[in-house]
């Protein structure tokens, strides 16, 4: 078989004792407890009310890696690029949904006090639990 397919006897030796523990590709620029930090954050901001687009991904990043004074060569001025947002979501798939923004009636939009003070509880709460996650993973 390997010659068959070109493929090193001790490759395929070593896939099957499963001594390849890494994922193939490039190393990811947040870690994994970043990325599910991240994923988090946009599902409570969906479940809000809040869909976000992969521009709004990136400006979260960004601001995520400025705040943190970490400086990513491979994006410009920190900045993600369209291709790492893609990816990021290609492998959160299974926790990323895409949503349609639909236009919805002026009286079904109409928000009241109680609703916008609920909405900044919880935001604040979402906030602090996040820095909490980050700052206690570092």
């Amino acid at each position: 078989m390997c010659e068959k397919y070109k493929i090193p006897r001790g490759t395929l030796q070593n896939k099957l004792a499963k001594r390849h523990s890494k994922k193939p590709g490039h190393q990811t620029v947040l870690s994994d407890v970043e990325e599910k930090a991240v994923v988090d954050h946009l599902a409570t901001l969906v479940d809000w009310g809040f869909p976000m687009v992969k521009t709004d991904l990136r400006i979260f990043v960004k601001s995520y890696l400025d705040k943190e004074g970490r400086q990513v060569k491979q994006f410009k001025n920190n900045y993600p690029g369209e291709d790492w947002s893609s990816s990021f979501v290609k492998r959160h798939r299974e926790s990323l949904t895409k949503r349609i923004c639909q236009n919805i009636s002026a009286k079904r939009a109409e928000v009241s006090k109680g609703t916008i003070s609920k909405y900044f509880d919880n935001l604040t709460r979402v906030k602090t639990l996040l820095l909490a996650l980050l700052f206690t993973q570092f």
